[in-house]
């Protein structure tokens, strides 16, 4: 197949309309001419000409599963009908690039959000859970050891250990005292309704739906076709009055999720 499956379809109404009448013409001879009405015909042409028994059902069938798995996620792949009707055709034909048009605009999203887009919610959840213990870490420091011991134990031992010796090693990473302050008076009131890994990740996942509200609106639409989406929208987010503590707020997320320090975090804090 020499189909160009990496590059957007057009209309898929002018496609899958050609693609129907080609389907119900079959092998026939006649469908030949029409397959030059199909924006994609030359490259189908070349295809057929090698195909034995030539049959335009089948070429167009393995054309549409090349794009699919090109541009689908696996969750959308998972749930595609198989029965090869002319119905089925073009709805698969519309329901592909819907999907295209979303993929331009996941496209758009901040790093951080592509990174996300994909993942499956535990591991969506664990990342917020990480990103939330370095919140923690980052406004503790503050506090005298006895003050810091007291405070983190509703998290339990583990976290709480990682939590002192981190604070040892984190000169230089620190946001203003603004930011910091509201971390710590949401993490004393999360820890009075929660314990554990929850603190952190409940934490982290106001931080993440903090920037998810700075979304353009078709930005925030595509979130929806996320697992994402269920972590980041109607949960409680931080003020935030300035751009320059929404630019210290985005590369904080950067550091901890666009590289590999949430995968130390969880592995030293959080197993």
């Amino acid at each position: 197949m020499t189909m160009p499956v990496n590059q957007p379809l057009g209309d898929y109404r002018a496609e899958a309309c050609v693609g129907a009448l080609l389907h119900v013409l079959g092998s026939r001879e006649s469908a030949m001419r029409y397959l030059t009405f199909h924006p994609n015909g030359d490259a189908l042409q070349s295809t057929l000409a090698g195909m034995r028994p030539r049959s335009f059902p089948t070429l167009l069938w393995r054309e549409l599963a090349e794009y699919e798995r090109n541009w689908l996620p696996e969750k959308a792949l998972a749930v595609v009908p198989q029965d090869h009707s002319t119905a089925n055709y073009y709805r698969r034909r519309r329901e592909l690039i819907e999907w295209m048009g979303w993929r331009g605009v996941v496209s758009t999203l901040p790093s951080v959000f592509q990174l996300l887009f994909d993942l499956p919610a535990l591991r969506i959840e664990k990342l917020c859970a990480a990103l939330g213990l370095e919140m923690i870490a980052t406004f503790a420091g503050a506090s005298s050891d006895a003050q810091c011991e007291a405070m983190l134990a509703p998290l339990g031992r583990t976290p709480t250990a990682w939590v002192m010796n981190e604070i040892s090693r984190m000169s230089g990473r620190s946001v203003e005292l603004t930011i910091s302050s509201a971390w710590q008076h949401a993490y004393t009131i999360i820890s009075r309704q929660r314990t554990g890994r929850d603190i952190a990740f409940t934490l982290g996942r106001s931080l993440a739906a903090t920037l998810y509200q700075q979304l353009t609106i078709a930005q925030r639409e595509v979130i929806t076709r996320s697992r994402l989406h269920r972590v980041v929208s109607d949960t409680r987010t931080f003020d935030t009055t300035s751009e320059s503590q929404l630019r210290a707020i985005w590369q904080f997320v950067e550091h901890v999720i666009g590289g590999s320090r949430a995968d130390v975090i969880l592995q030293e804090a959080l197993p």
